[in-house]
């Protein structure tokens, strides 16, 4: 996920970094539950995010560990996260605690 950012000269404050990641997750959700949709048939699937790892984050193409503090107009994330319909990650709880 991209964004521009309306004033590089402003830090980047740990609220816009958040802000930035929940709008990534959410469009991945989002994404994930059209998928699954799609492949199962079923539209009103209800989707869980069951993994979710920033893996990347450029500061005006520039890699950066940890961007807080930093300027800069083009903000770019890349994160990993995986996805479950509710049923499944109810299963997947249930076996993770030793309960099937």
């Amino acid at each position: 996920m991209s964004k521009q950012r309306q004033n590089p000269t402003k830090q980047i404050t740990p609220e816009e970094l958040e802000a930035l990641i929940t709008s990534a997750q959410q469009r991945l959700l989002k994404s994930a539950k059209e998928r699954i949709a799609a492949e199962t048939g079923y539209p009103n699937i209800d989707v869980r995010l069951t993994n979710a790892a920033v893996i990347s984050v450029r500061i005006d193409g520039q890699v950066v560990n940890n961007p807080i503090g930093f300027r800069g107009r083009h903000f770019s994330l890349t994160l990993f996260s995986s996805f479950a319909p509710l049923t499944q990650w109810g299963r997947w709880r249930q076996w993770r605690k030793g309960w099937i």
